[in-house]
């Protein structure tokens, strides 16, 4: 009988003490987490051990030291100390992903194992989410690897400029969330932001554009009110651009450049108007849409428009090592070709039926290019309205091109879901009358970020394959400061983060957002701006 009740005593203690267990607040959820009796302090003597021959990880264990650091612990590399903590790349059958990673912690050793440093890296974001405040850490067990290989945010840099340390402060907040990718929107109808060494207009001129105070791109930098129109604009050098590629791949993120063609070139056609049909002078739009006599399409049927776009993408390719190249090829307004002599005679001369095939002609012409030069394209969905190459990938972005997901991986195409509704983030994430101006169109919540579906559920298991993961976006047009960019993206990066890493099997949107809040604090302490929580 004795024996029974002491047996119960335990019974009780342990459950008790799993019980006072702190709550974690993971984000995005990892796959399998087990929670232990006991925690980790990060306080006396600590060493970090890892591979000195291995650069990264270096700069990783540096990372750590720097964010646990306080009066009360005292690190060292690669000794014998009281507490210990080790980073190691090793290969097993729970760690096929690349990107996956396995955390243990005990009351006097930390491992993070992995692969390769990326997943040394995602470990480490994970246990920054798990200690609190005073830097102790739950004992636990995680395994963890990401849904989807593509973890994607993409800027706009067009409409509104924003500094490198801005564009930083943006690559720390995917960091931390696991998001993989920045999609960086480097030039549109209202400016061209970076540096082309053979083509100085431009930055000279395509860069700049005539403001209105008052009107509808009325930069927040700018507290100029004379009624007078002056210059907005900015753009990248070339060192500030590579700048932000070795930050960010620090950081676990790839930098894919968007040089848009045949469209949404206004700017740089401003630079140069010998490459558009009329080649009459033009200034760069300084308005949402396009203005009437405005030409934002380069010229196909001008053989020395293709010699200017590669003498282009062959700068942005060496200072972008990206697998990917992105070519927009979205909403393209075809009516200058129609009047256009020399483009006719190119559809003439290519059997060519209509616009849409001239089109075609000029975005497998660059896609071409790009792949002759070992990368490979990615285009906005209308690509898909020609005979486009197959190793090309979509970027799915219309809700009213339903068909287009489909077609894409049924002709093989690799897959990339931006959905506009509920993945542009411009859009209003609550009712318009309680929100700043922002566009319109639908209403992006965080709910609805959080349980949409990234792979349709018409693909079939071998289409299924092809899908690479998806990404949200940000068009700029109504935003000029880093504060309104935060508030745009912040919580429901977050939501999709999880949406993106987490097994659907392993999501719930309750359980979601009950760690909002621990995270919100988190940011805000780290000096982001985000939208508060709706009430419950």
């Amino acid at each position: 009988m004795k024996l029974k009740l002491l047996f119960c005593y335990c019974l009780f203690l342990y459950i008790k003490t799993i019980g006072a267990q702190p709550a974690l607040h993971i984000i995005p959820e990892p796959v399998r987490i087990q929670q232990q009796m006991g925690t980790f302090s990060f306080a006396g003597k600590i060493a970090i051990h890892f591979d000195e021959n291995v650069n990264r990880l270096q700069k990783i264990a540096a990372l750590m030291k720097s964010h646990f650091n306080n009066k009360d612990v005292r690190f060292r590399f690669n000794g014998n100390s009281e507490k210990n903590i080790y980073f190691k790349i090793e290969n097993s059958a729970t760690l096929e992903n690349e990107e996956g990673y396995q955390l243990s912690v005990t009351t006097e050793k930390i491992i993070i194992s992995a692969p390769n440093v990326k997943g040394i890296f995602y470990g480490l974001q994970t246990l920054f989410q798990a200690a609190d405040e005073n830097n102790i850490v739950p004992c636990l067990d995680i395994s963890d690897y990401p849904q989807y290989a593509w973890r994607g945010f993409m800027l706009d840099v067009s409409r509104h400029f924003f500094t490198v340390e801005e564009i930083k402060q943006l690559l720390n907040i995917m960091a931390m969330y696991k998001m993989n990718t920045f999609h960086w929107h480097l030039c549109d109808d209202q400016g061209w932001r970076l540096q082309i060494k053979k083509y100085p207009r431009l930055t000279s001129v395509g860069a700049w554009r005539e403001e209105i105070p008052g009107g509808i791109f009325y930069s927040k930098h700018n507290d100029t009110l004379t009624g007078k129109p002056y210059k907005y604009g900015g753009f990248y050098t070339q060192a500030e651009a590579r700048d932000i590629v070795k930050y960010a791949a620090e950081r676990n993120i790839t930098v894919i450049p968007e040089i848009e063609i045949p469209g949404h070139s206004a700017a740089a056609l401003a630079a140069y108007p010998e490459y558009s049909c009329s080649q009459k002078p033009q200034k760069v739009v300084n308005s949402i849409g396009y203005p009437q006599g405005i030409q934002c399409e380069y010229n196909p049927g001008n053989p020395a428009t293709f010699t200017f776009l590669e003498n282009i993408l062959k700068e942005v390719m060496d200072i972008f090592p990206s697998e990917y190249i992105h070519i927009g090829g979205d909403e393209v307004e075809k009516t200058h070709w129609k009047n256009s002599a020399s483009c006719q005679a190119l559809m003439k001369r290519e059997g060519l039926k209509n616009e849409e095939e001239l089109q075609s002609y000029f975005i497998n012409r660059i896609d071409k290019f790009i792949e002759k030069n070992g990368r490979k394209p990615i285009g906005w969905d209308e690509t898909l309205e020609g005979n486009l190459l197959p190793s090309a990938t979509v970027m799915y972005w219309r809700p009213s091109a339903k068909a287009a997901p489909l077609k894409a991986v049924s002709e093989g195409h690799p897959f990339i879901n931006a959905c506009a509704d509920p993945l542009y983030f411009n859009r209003y994430q609550a009712d318009p009358k309680t929100e700043p101006l922002a566009a319109p169109h639908s209403i992006n919540t965080l709910e609805k970020v959080y349980n949409f579906s990234i792979t349709p559920g018409n693909f079939s298991a071998k289409q299924i394959e092809l899908v690479k993961g998806g990404e949200c976006a940000i068009w700029t047009e109504f935003f000029s400061t880093a504060s309104e960019l935060q508030y745009m993206l912040l919580p429901r990066l977050l939501a999709l983060s999880e949406n993106l890493w987490t097994p659907k099997k392993e999501k719930n949107y309750l359980e979601f957002y009950k760690k909002l809040p621990a995270q919100l604090k988190s940011l805000g302490k780290k000096g982001y701006n985000f939208r508060a929580l709706d009430k419950h």
